[in-house]
């Protein structure tokens, strides 16, 4: 997608003119507590304005037992390496559905290896679990995260033609889940999600997604019948322009979805006929391989159809679309534009156009069920210094600056996030794209429409009264 539409440089003309600079003494934090009150009823959410005094006054009070600010379903993910998410986690229970705990790592290999057991965090659990919610509301399900570490695009294509190793997966994940007594598990297929092809590579797109296809299609089965769930994550289907991440959305909804055909005849998948032909036969002889698998199946297992159609089981229980670092050119960007995000959601949430490239005549799909898809938010943000990118922001450095620098707060319209322009001692012109508690609850909303879920990336980055607009 292009940032043409995101001209953030008339926004700023006032501060650089003021050269605001460092304050005589820092704001004061009010400390945390709790009130009765959700954030409708304290006035944070009723209008766009936003300075450091507001929210150094309110960050820090939360609810006391918070209910749902808006009926979505919620997933949160939490990392060792910040305990304060923990905390955030077990205090804001009764909200959320699902905690994914970054964990594991999935090592490619001759055999498969599994590390980050020691990292699971057994009290944290308990505390999870633990029946003590005043109003009864149900421990959330936790699903640890199972990173892809240091794959290549050659191994992830010979593991989903690996039954022996997808086999080996599901055993591993079975075997954590019940030493654990963890819900299900949660795939995220890392940098690998976004190594793309180029649009006239339709071989590769193919091969992709009857593979990844028959993936879950072997992978699912045994976990769902030890009574675990199944998620994986994908990535925004637009950071490449023209060029698509190998796991963007369409891709894992073609693969959730579609009902595998053997017709390849007018797919075009080079422009020498010869060439041409080659390939279309070795695609039909996938699918073909693919096909007589699933009659085998169908006749050991039988088939359950409807009006003469065969019902796909459910392979996936929830994908979550990673529409968070909108920028990739380390210049000033919008974090992530909320027209961004929905256009990435749409394209998961819909059925493809009959010319665009995922159609590519592999069968029909039906539309994911809205509760199976949550858009992910981010909970930190950026600093930029002369307009170039310096490090990431979390809840610290964000009130470190809003105590001693004089700021200015700005709404961008364009992409629904607040703004803020401070500058140093130097002089330098600093800006900040950090979420606003105003910013994550328009994000909210929009999901609430569809039924949709909100993931959060992560839990302990953000302001304490984050959740309270969940």
């Amino acid at each position: 997608m292009s940032t043409d539409n995101y001209d953030l440089s008339n926004i700023f003309v006032s501060a650089r003119k003021a050269r605001v600079s460092k304050l005589h003494s820092p704001l004061t934090l009010q400390p945390r507590q709790t009130t009765e009150l959700d954030i409708s009823q304290r006035g944070l959410v009723e209008s766009l304005h936003l300075s450091a005094k507001s929210v150094l006054d309110n960050c820090q009070t939360i609810q006391s037992f918070p209910p749902k600010s808006t009926n979505v379903p919620l997933l949160v993910f939490v990392t060792p390496w910040n305990k304060e998410g923990y905390a955030t986690a077990v205090r804001n229970k009764g909200k959320i559905d699902i905690i994914v705990p970054v964990w594991y790592n999935l090592r490619f290999g001759s055999n498969l290896k599994l590390t980050g057991e020691k990292n699971v965090d057994k009290n944290f659990i308990n505390q999870v679990k633990a029946d003590d919610d005043p109003f009864g509301r149900t421990p959330p399900k936790i699903v640890p995260r199972i990173y892809f570490e240091g794959w290549t695009r050659r191994d992830f294509l010979e593991f989903l033609g690996s039954s022996s190793m997808i086999n080996q997966l599901a055993n591993m994940l079975i075997e954590e889940c019940q030493k654990f007594g963890f819900s299900g598990i949660f795939l995220d297929y890392g940098s690998l999600a976004y190594e793309s092809w180029d649009p006239q590579q339709q071989e590769e797109a193919v091969m992709t997604i009857i593979r990844l296809k028959e993936f879950y299609r072997k992978l699912s089965p045994p976990i769902h019948l030890s009574g675990f769930m199944l998620y994986a994550s994908v990535a925004p289907n637009s950071v490449f322009g023209q060029r698509l991440p190998m796991m963007h959305s369409m891709t894992m909804q073609r693969a959730m979805t579609m009902q595998i055909e053997g017709d390849v005849s007018d797919i075009r998948f080079h422009q020498d006929d010869e060439e041409n032909e080659r390939l279309q036969e070795k695609m039909r002889k996938e699918l073909e391989e693919v096909s007589f698998e699933n009659d085998e199946k169908k006749k050991k297992h039988g088939s359950k159809k409807v009006k003469g159609k065969i019902l796909e089981p459910q392979l996936v229980d929830g994908v979550v679309i990673s529409t968070l670092n909108y920028s990739q050119s380390q210049s000033l960007e919008p974090n992530a534009p909320l027209d961004w995000q929905m256009a990435n959601f749409y394209s998961f949430r819909y059925l493809p156009a009959e010319n665009d490239i995922q159609t590519i005549g592999l069968g029909q799909v039906r539309m994911p069920h809205s509760e199976e898809t949550f858009l992910c938010i981010p909970f930190y943000g950026f600093e930029y210094v002369g307009g170039k990118l310096v490090g990431a922001v979390t809840n610290t450095r964000y009130i470190d600056v809003l105590r001693n620098y004089k700021t200015q707060f700005m709404w961008d319209e364009g992409s629904k996030e607040h703004i803020v322009k401070f500058s140093d001692e130097q002089g330098k012109d600093h800006t900040i794209m950090y979420p606003s508690i105003m910013s994550i609850r328009r994000r909210a909303e929009e999901m609430a429409k569809f039924g949709a879920g909100i993931g959060v990336w992560e839990l302990g980055t953000g302001l304490d009264y984050f959740m309270d607009a969940l």
